[in-house]
């Protein structure tokens, strides 16, 4: 093999170097035109040696290089960083160096058994059978399979539905397993109301993960590590852990309601026996190997926050039960929810079983370094957090650090067990209540915070944001999406809002509208992807792309008139998309913001040119750039506040077709309505607190929003010209410095929504501190006039003027006849 020429990029390094050869997997970013994977290689190194790796592309620039990578390696003992090359030169991909030739087996993919039984509460069991079977990466450290199933019951029809993620890894026996069961019904919300005890939810009694090893002579009894503190301990016959409750003070937090408003708490934390001992603690986080001489062990992350749960160990089998039975009440699936388990099983020397346990209980987080990051251009006027004004950093740093921060909030109101885990407590919701009994209010990733903590993490490498961006995008994932094709199309796949505005959630779990409220359903105003799209580039997980991808298709579908109830009045486009606010505003607002933004997140995903022509088609609907600014009422503040979450969506609709090279007349129409409102900015607008008599709760979260305004104003400086540039850019100063200083001096700049605010915007002015004198001027498009803006009437308005023509015809056709019969008396 001829060498190669290799560029160093960057360092990973790890948080602690483990003690013997692990998996790690992480994504990478690359600049435009860096890396073409058709033509080069990623090599990893560590003290000068080759390590053994794997790379599959997960996001491409336009130009088909590379964007994103999911990096696989097998971690060295006692190494604690890496260095990322690029070969330049076509290598024999078969052909490996030869120190990890000497060290690289084929996959030994533990032979394990597992069963996967479903129990109801009506006595039904069901059994699992597979649909279809996938290999989604094949390479030299890992394999991944996906397994895709359903739980049917005696009479063969499907219930449940199931997928099943393995990824087994080169020269170990560890095997990662996720195990996703969902309900794929549709809700039935009766008048729009999303509440537990709904007639198509299924109430699961017991499921549980059944793992034997096959072909080894395990025996009798083993060993288990329960806590964090504990050791291993042994046992000769059997062992029991159950984890009933989160082992937090607040276990008993209303939170955790079932259908009937009754909090089920059977138990603070764990419970454990084995043999004929028995004993209790809090927080459980179970490791288990089973076998004498030989064995198989199991490892459950995130064990004890996602209660309940129980794990069982006995005559060589581990049940790992997801809805135990010994909770001793069903849980509820509801409709269009699921529920993934993430869990390790390794095979093998019962010593070396234990000591591959204890690794991936303490798997090294990954750091990439931020410079590097923010220099790839991956994601738009990035500047790594040490850079940042200090005024900023404190405000953001909330979330992790003080008295008040979001892991505070979780055990405040004991935001655990299986369905709430990961979300975030909406307390500035909750400020009237009282503080021994606050509303409940869920946040449901509201304005994008799985986004926000992302971006932190990449700037800053911080432990806790990245800890937060995991949980809250797994539980965004199961269950605030609503995982059916049963339903509207309106509905299908769309994601819930936040609880309403000051209300308690009382039974609706996280499906937004309880009893004795508006009513309503998924929709564009709350519909946040680039958070997945960032969580799947850096972590590879498949169900994170399936969710941005189904989202986008979502946006299209919502629009389509033929399937709602108004088809036999109106045809056409549903406007359902691109209102804000009310059914008949369709102007510059968060409904076409967000659906804006969720479009052009699946286009940069998949390169699907329909998701960028929806974008482009609502972007027409809602704005024009001869329309006068005046006649917007955008200084309508409650009702119209939300047209800066647009121009930032229209900014990085611009910024897109930049990448794209496409300087049309979409580019062209874009670029004149941000610019026309930026203006206006210029000279009407103001802080919002500066007139409180005209805000219903003219509090803090007012001073957060004053970020839009100058991220606003931070797109618009991009594509203007030398003079308007330096406006608009001492403009979007003001409105930072006037959000920080009026946080700072804010008692309640702790609260989660101010605190989100922030986190998701605001992190952009360091870069444009630094490079706005020197941003080069971008193309201003096409000399062209644009025919006059048409008004969009909605479905349902259509439908209304239908029905009224049609009284009107019935009324005439009444009047002739009686005319017609009294002439021919």
């Amino acid at each position: 093999m001829a060498p190669l020429i290799a560029t160093h990029l960057q360092t990973i390094r790890l948080s602690a170097a483990p003690q013997c050869r692990v998996p790690l997997r992480c994504g990478v970013p690359f600049a435009k035109g860096q890396f073409d994977a058709q033509k080069q290689q990623l090599i990893i190194r560590a003290a000068d040696q080759e390590i053994a790796s794997q790379v599959r592309p997960l996001m491409n620039w336009s130009d088909e290089s590379v964007q994103w990578a999911l990096v696989d390696w097998l971690a060295e003992p006692n190494v604690e960083a890496y260095e990322v090359e690029l070969a330049h030169g076509v290598a024999n991909q078969e052909e490996l160096p030869s120190n990890i030739q000497q060290n690289h087996d084929s996959f030994e993919v533990a032979d394990i058994v597992a069963t996967l039984p479903v129990c109801l509460d009506d006595g039904r069991t069901l059994s699992s059978k597979v649909t279809e079977k996938q290999v989604i990466d094949g390479g030299k450290v890992r394999k991944s399979t996906r397994l895709t199933g359903c739980c049917v019951d005696a009479d063969g029809k499907e219930v449940l539905e199931w997928f099943l993620h393995v990824h087994t890894f080169a020269k170990t026996s560890l095997q990662q397993w996720m195990y996703t069961i969902r309900n794929p019904s549709a809700a039935a919300h009766p008048g729009g109301i999303w509440e537990l005890g709904d007639a198509n939810s299924i109430h699961i009694q017991s499921a549980l993960v059944s793992a034997k090893h096959k072909t080894a002579e395990i025996g009798q009894g083993g060993a288990a590590k329960v806590d964090e503190e504990g050791h291993w301990k042994t046992f000769d016959n059997a062992l029991r852990i159950e984890q009933l409750g989160s082992g937090g003070d607040n276990y008993k937090s209303k939170i955790h309601r079932d259908k009937d408003g009754k909090v089920y708490a059977p138990a603070k934390g764990y419970i454990f026996e084995h043999d004929e001992l028995a004993a209790d603690g809090l927080r459980s986080t179970p490791a288990v190997v089973v076998g004498s001489e030989n064995g198989i062990g199991f490892y459950c992350d995130k064990f004890w926050q996602n209660f309940p749960k129980a794990l069982r160990a006995s005559s060589g089998t581990i049940q790992f039960e997801l809805f135990p039975v010994g909770f001793g009440k069903p849980q509820e699936l509801q409709p269009g929810e699921q529920k993934t388990h993430e869990f390790w099983l390794a095979t093998g020397k019962r010593d070396e079983v234990q000591d591959a346990l204890e690794q991936v209980r303490s798997l090294p987080s990954v750091l990439l370094d931020p410079q590097v990051v923010c220099e790839t251009g991956v994601l738009a006027h990035l500047s790594p957090q040490k850079d940042d004004p200090k005024e900023y950093s404190d405000l953001i740093n909330q979330a992790l650090v003080g008295g008040d921060t979001f892991f505070d909030k979780r055990e405040s109101i004991d935001v655990y067990g299986w369905r709430d885990f990961g979300d975030v407590f909406g307390d500035h919701e909750a400020v009237n209540s009282p503080a021994d009994d606050p509303l409940i209010s869920h946040y449901n990733n509201q304005y994008d915070l799985v986004l926000g903590l992302g971006i932190q993490w990449l700037r800053g490498g911080d432990q806790g944001f990245l800890d937060l961006m995991r949980d809250l995008a797994r539980h965004v994932i199961d269950i605030d999406l609503y995982h059916t094709d049963r339903d509207l199309l309106a509905y299908n796949h769309g994601q819930f809002w936040h609880t309403v505005h000051y209300v308690d959630a009382g039974t609706s779990t996280h499906r937004s509208y309880p009893e004795g409220t508006c009513g309503g359903g998924p929709s564009s105003g709350q519909a946040y992807s680039r958070g997945l799209l960032l969580h799947y580039c850096m972590t590879g997980d498949e169900s994170a792309r399936e969710a941005v991808m189904n989202m986008g298709r979502w946006m299209i579908a919502s629009e389509d008139g033929s399937a709602t109830k108004y088809r036999w009045l109106a045809d056409g486009e549903t406007g359902l998309t691109t209102a804000s606010g009310t059914d008949f505003y369709h102007g510059p607002g968060r409904g076409p913001a967000n659906s804006v933004e969720t479009l052009v997140t699946a286009f940069q995903l998949t390169r699907s040119r329909e998701f960028l022509d929806q974008a482009e088609h609502t972007i027409r609907r809602v704005v024009h750039p001869d329309h006068p600014v005046e006649e917007l009422n955008l200084l309508d503040v409650e009702n119209r506040w939300f047209y800066t979450m647009f121009l930032q969506a229209l900014g990085r609709y611009l910024d897109a077709k930049l990448e794209l090279q496409e300087v049309d007349e979409m580019y062209t129409y874009g670029r004149r309505v941000l610019l026309n409102i930026a203006d206006w900015m210029v000279e009407h607008e103001y802080p919002y607190l500066e007139k409180p008599e005209i805000l219903e709760f003219p509090n803090e979260t007012w001073s957060g929003q004053e970020m839009r305004k100058c991220e606003s104003l931070q797109w618009a400086a991009k594509f203007a010209d030398s003079d308007r540039r330096r406006t608009y850019l001492q403009k979007a100063r003001f409105f930072f410095d006037t959000a920080c200083q009026q946080l700072l001096q804010s008692p309640r700049r702790s609260l989660c929504r101010p605190v989100v605010l922030l986190l998701t915007n605001g992190y952009s002015r360091t870069w444009f501190q630094t490079h706005g004198d020197t941003l080069p001027r971008l193309p201003e498009g096409l000399k062209t006039d644009f025919p006059p803006k048409s008004r969009f009437t909605t479905q349902k308005q259509r439908a209304i003027l239908r029905v009224k023509q049609l009284a009107i015809a019935a009324s005439v056709a009444t009047l002739v006849i009686a005319f017609v019969l009294w002439m021919i008396k």
